[in-house]
């Protein structure tokens, strides 16, 4: 087993993405074979990129604030307490749709390189 604190991990911004920063929780440095997770928060404003994860199961689940994913085809609202899985291969962006920061968790499976 290994324990885990949050706050002990540190805050990475995003340098290609507007107001991202994530903390990993487990990754493949901490002995994880199956998958990648990690808590984001986007500051308001913020957003990503159109960009996809070709070998990449991809979860985000909202705990705070709310997003927008949008792929070529939909949209979706994300707010709190609410995730949306994202296939392998979606191109999907990522906004904050929030008056404020959005804070969310992150999964990958297999793990993220």
């Amino acid at each position: 087993m290994k324990k885990i604190t949050l706050e002990e991990q540190p805050l990475i911004k995003i340098e290609n993405r507007k107001g991202l920063y994530h903390r990993n929780i487990i990754d493949k440095s901490m002995g994880a074979k199956n998958f990648t997770f990690h808590y984001a928060k986007m500051e308001e404003g913020g957003h990503g990129v159109a960009h996809s994860h070709p070998e990449n199961e991809h979860f985000l689940f909202v705990i705070s604030g709310e997003l927008e994913l949008r792929n070529e085809q939909e949209s979706h609202r994300v707010p709190a307490g609410s995730g949306i899985f994202v296939f392998p291969g979606e191109v999907h962006e990522v906004i904050n749709v929030n008056k404020g920061p959005t804070e969310y968790f992150v999964m990958y499976s297999p793990p993220r390189e």
